[in-house]
């Protein structure tokens, strides 16, 4: 007989830690839940925005943070599937979403964007 202590195993502590989801508030007031993308997502949007865009820096490094949102003031944003989903999140988050996005990862997912900064503020077509 297994006696259950309370504690979490290993198994029950990746998973907890892959569905871990945070609230942010935008600048618009709106709330943001973040939750960071399974693996296998981070390779369907390769798929989903195609090969020349998959390999514009800039534009995937825009990307990734909106990739966080999963619902916005309680509105699921499913992962998008199609390159109009993807246009639809853009345009849903927009650019106080996606700042708060930014700020939401940094804050509570260890920073995994690391440089992306630099790397935004430095790249072609983005506004002084």
């Amino acid at each position: 007989m297994k006696v259950h202590t309370g504690a979490e195993t290993p198994s029950q502590q990746v998973v907890a830690d892959a569905n871990r989801t945070v609230e942010v508030t935008d600048a618009r007031g709106r709330k943001l839940k973040l939750r960071q993308p399974q693996f296998a997502d981070e390779f369907r949007i390769v798929a989903v925005v195609g090969a020349e865009l998959a390999q514009n820096q800039v534009y995937m490094g825009m990307l990734n943070p909106l990739l966080f949102i999963t619902e916005i003031d309680g509105v699921v944003q499913p992962f998008p599937s199609s390159k109009i989903a993807v246009d639809s999140l853009i345009n849903t988050a927009g650019r106080e979403g996606f700042v708060a996005a930014f700020s939401g990862i940094q804050e509570h997912f260890g920073g995994q964007l690391e440089g992306f900064e630099e790397q935004v503020k430095n790249g072609p077509g983005t506004p002084a």
